[in-house]
């Protein structure tokens, strides 16, 4: 079973629990069932999904988001015994009423609404709320839940918190889902463990609105920039069969949402590939003439080890966006909930500074620099200039073997870097820019050159 750290497969789910459960001591571990320490709300909001989707949703309980949730096998929807039990638990707790929040899904429809009723029986007051934000495609069942749920669980616990009742809860939540699109894209499936992947892709394929648990999506294709990427999924969501109704200057929260929760595990979309995609999916949606109020990004609701991402827009309507901001802002110590989330910067902000070698000259323009003035026989400089074609012809021609050298105790990427710097050694002597007869003037050049493109140990 490759990829994966776990004991026993049987058991992952349980100990993953109580990992969890150590390391925050806000929280407690009934079963499977995490359970906020804090005293609970009039209304209990509860949610709760198959594993494999961490954080969610073991990472959103706490004060102000969900007072407990309740974990089932991995990409397995809870037992309803095991959801009826909560239920009553919560009760017990002192909840006069509980919300129970959950993702379009069958297995969760039937689990959570079989205990809903159980509950009833015994005169709980109990009320579901189904989310289905998917923008991709619309199935038998109705459009899948996916990481745009979140947004309308920290508005219902927020909600909760506030002391507002099940039934002003129900309604705002409800008017905040019809608002509410998220589209996928992936680049691989995903492979739980002990089991075979559910869906393949090629190495140079993406799928455009894979599901979580990795279902079908709208549209497979050969894998594109992350620019194009974005805009075919803006375009999805904006235009396709569950399009959110938005036009020019509408105001919106958007979320970016990596598809894997610690982005350092193999697989997973990095870091800086994240980086990317939130600057595209910004710069998208003003070229739109949408205005992105306000952006969250991270690893909120995993699929394993899916590499691949979600974009989640909230449109948010003049007669609620003030609300719906302070409800998303309002804290909570759930640990997997954002500390800040941001407005966008102002493109202003952000500068973007000249080549080092362009601004080497411009520096030499405005100030004068101590040179040397030895000069080269002028006999010698046709024998410069041979040298230093000799030397870009090899750096070029060594450029895989340097690589593979480095390979043994680095990164591989030598070779390359000393290609960059000979590429731009031939820029150079094409535009005059390497003075032959002025040794110092020479070598300053070639060492800003190896500086500012071959970077790292070698650069310096």
């Amino acid at each position: 079973m490759p990829g994966y750290f776990v004991n026993e497969i049987h058991s992952c789910v349980d100990e993953s629990l109580i990992g969890y459960v150590r390391t925050h001591s806000h929280l407690e571990l009934l079963g499977r069932a995490v359970i906020a320490r804090s005293q609970v709300p009039s209304v209990a909001v509860i949610s709760g999904n198959g594993s494999g989707h961490e954080p969610a949703m073991a990472g959103y309980v706490g004060r102000g988001l969900l007072s407990a949730c309740i974990s089932g096998s991995i990409f397995a929807s809870p037992p309803s015994a095991d959801i009826f039990r909560l239920i009553v638990e919560m009760k017990r707790r002192g909840a006069k009423q509980i919300l129970l929040i959950i993702l379009n899904y069958t297995g969760d429809r039937l689990n959570f609404g079989l205990a809903m009723e159980r509950a009833r029986e015994l005169s709980i007051d109990v009320d579901m709320l189904v989310v289905a934000d998917d923008a991709a495609v619309d199935c038998a069942i109705g459009p899948r839940g996916l990481a745009g749920a979140l947004l309308v669980i920290k508005i219902a616990g927020a909600l909760a918190e506030q002391g507002k009742n099940m039934s002003e809860i129900v309604d705002i939540c409800q008017s905040v889902r019809t608002h509410l699109r998220t589209i996928g894209l992936s680049a691989s499936g995903v492979h739980p463990p002990g089991q075979q992947k559910v869906l393949e892709l090629l190495d140079d394929e993406i799928e455009l609105g894979m599901g979580i648990h990795g279902e079908m999506g709208a549209q497979r294709l050969k894998l594109l920039s992350s620019k194009n990427a974005i805009d075919l999924a803006f375009g999805q969501l904006f235009r396709g069969t569950r399009a959110l109704d938005i036009k020019r200057d509408d105001n919106v929260f958007l979320c970016v949402n990596n598809l894997v929760y610690f982005t350092e595990y193999l697989g997973g979309c990095s870091n800086l590939e994240l980086g990317v995609i939130m600057k595209d999916a910004i710069e998208n949606l003003e070229h739109r003439a949408i205005h992105v109020k306000r952006v969250m990004s991270g690893g909120f609701m995993a699929s394993l080890n899916m590499k691949g991402f979600s974009l989640t827009v909230l449109k948010l309507t003049t007669d609620m966006s003030s609300m719906v901001l302070d409800l998303i802002d309002f804290p909570t110590d759930a640990f997997a909930w954002p500390k800040t989330i941001s407005s966008t910067q102002l493109p202003s902000s952000i500068q973007t500074l000249p080549d080092s070698l362009e601004f080497h000259d411009q520096l030499s323009a405005e100030l004068t620099l101590n040179e040397s003035h030895l000069l080269f026989e002028t006999s010698v400089i046709p024998s410069v200039n041979q040298a230093l074609q000799a030397v870009i012809k090899r750096l070029h021609n060594e450029t895989d073997a340097l690589n593979r050298l480095d390979a043994v105790s680095g990164d591989g990427d030598t070779g390359t870097a000393f290609a960059r710097a000979a590429d731009k050694m031939t820029q150079d002597l094409t535009n005059g820019k390497l003075i032959y007869d002025r040794p110092s003037l020479l070598f300053r050049r070639l060492g800003l050159i190896a500086e500012s493109r071959m970077g790292g140990t070698c650069g310096a």
